[in-house]
């Protein structure tokens, strides 16, 4: 953008537009582009006026502004809900309270940066919660914050010849304001979460080693040689410190993530009443259990804790992806009737892959039960969800609910094309599985035949 080449700046839009289709926090890119290649500007040809840069340098920069608009526009046109709002509850919901949002996340977010060590879940992540209960001694503490940061925000942009490091540390700063919940997030029930952190602590690393290494260089006079030597050393302790730290931290947390297992299991015990870590590690049994029954018993005692926590159906209800898993494990475990249960809420649910993985799960239920009619109407309706949402990713499951049907219904042709759909849309390792599920399905079947010799030559078939 330096050079204002047309390619270039049409480039950075084009660029800018792809950002934002892939993460909303590239909504800061109309801003923080500038003030990098301000930066950059400032670095290599000395520092400038910020009117007369931009006053020179206002169509290379324009790009990612109109890149923002267009987006703007086809947002507020085929996205329903422009912002993904977080409602707050009571005394939450005033003005003081949204001050304390802003600057709580603020908090959160710096503390992170520089003390990340506080545990080892698998995100840190910040509940709307924590704010009930406003005292005044936090209100002055969290103003004194918020005044620090718009201070130094302030007086960056109006300074005559703002600093590159400084520049860059403002560019981090408002690269994290998607997140500082001007508008509370909606998170299911989070308003901030580590994630979020991964561009502004990339600015603020550039605008730390920009800061550091000319105080490192040297220079001719001895009293800048005794400083630079300090920050030196200094830096170099500090970043040897924070290593050790990293590493210690980092030792215990290897056992801890070396699977969902272990990583749920983890979490769950040290916060027994967190109901979204109980689905999720309902999740990681499940998958064991399924191919080792000695883990049922395990995954049995966990769903009823799991289910005795006193938020559970309301976190069902905000976060709908834990409808399928609670099913599975049901499943699983054979309890049908349970099972049904969950899968009737159907008509309530509006995720739509939510909605097709418990249509699936029905028809395995109708199926187990071998009733043949309401699962071909159910499965009719399965392929008109799929044809809806275009998942490719369920096809596999939808197969495999047709050389079901194909089994129930004694059809031969068409379970010799469901298998060979099978091989199509599923990986090896996903066929095998399928497969295998096929063939204990037809041997169940077989077993209600009460002809001998029909159910003889039934076992005799073999699937795949």
């Amino acid at each position: 953008l330096q050079e204002h080449r047309p390619t270039q700046i049409v480039g950075s839009g084009i660029c800018t537009f792809c950002a934002l289709l892939s993460k909303e926090m590239a909504i800061t890119l109309c801003v923080v582009i500038p003030l990098l290649v301000f930066a950059q500007h400032n670095c290599y040809r000395g520092p400038q006026n910020a009117r007369d840069w931009l006053t020179n340098n206002w169509r290379a920069v324009m790009a990612p502004f109109v890149a923002t608009a267009i987006y703007l526009c086809l947002r507020i046109i085929l996205v329903p809900g422009f912002i993904h709002a977080q409602p707050l509850d009571g005394a939450a919901d005033s003005v003081p309270a949204r001050i304390m949002l802003v600057a709580r996340s603020l908090m959160f977010y710096v503390g992170l940066v520089f003390y990340p060590f506080d545990k080892l879940e698998p995100s840190h992540q910040l509940r709307h919660e924590s704010l009930i209960g406003i005292s005044p001694e936090n209100m002055v503490a969290v103003s004194v914050v918020i005044g620090i940061a718009l201070a130094f925000v302030a007086t960056t942009l109006s300074r005559r010849k703002p600093g590159t490091s400084t520049l860059i540390l403002a560019a981090s700063l408002v690269s994290l304001t998607p997140v500082l919940n001007f508008v509370p997030l909606g998170l299911a029930g989070y308003i901030g979460a580590n994630r979020f952190l991964a561009f502004p602590l990339a600015l603020l690393v550039i605008a730390i080693a920009v800061a550091v290494v000319p105080l490192a260089g040297g220079s001719a006079r001895p009293s800048a040689k005794r400083i630079s030597g300090a920050a030196a050393v200094i830096s170099s302790t500090f970043v040897l410190v924070f290593l050790a730290g990293e590493a210690a931290f980092v030792r215990p947390a290897v056992r801890i993530w070396h699977s969902d297992l272990t990583l749920f299991a983890w979490t769950f015990e040290k916060h027994p009443d967190d109901s979204a870590m109980g689905i999720r590690y309902v999740a990681a049994l499940n998958e064991v259990a399924r191919h080792n029954p000695q883990a049922q018993p395990t995954l049995e005692a966990t769903l009823q804790r799991v289910m005795n926590i006193p938020d559970v159906h309301k976190r069902l209800s905000e976060q709908e992806s834990g409808f399928p898993v609670i099913v599975a494990a049901l499943l699983t475990l054979g309890q049908t009737d349970a099972a049904n249960w969950y899968t009737d809420r159907l008509p309530a649910i509006r995720d739509p892959d939510v909605r097709l993985q418990l249509l699936l799960q029905k028809i395995q239920l109708l199926q187990t039960d071998a009733r043949k009619v309401e699962a071909r109407t159910v499965l009719g309706a399965a392929l008109a969800e799929y044809r809806r949402v275009n998942d490719h990713r369920r096809s596999t499951g939808l197969h495999l609910a047709g050389a079901r049907q194909a089994i129930l219904e004694g059809d031969a042709a068409a379970l010799t094309e469901s298998i060979e759909q099978l091989r199509r849309s599923a990986s090896p390792g996903h066929l095998a599985d399928a497969l295998a599920k096929l063939t204990k399905f037809h041997h169940e079947v077989c077993q209600r035949e009460s002809d001998p010799v029909k159910r003889a030559g039934c076992l005799s078939q073999q699937i795949g």
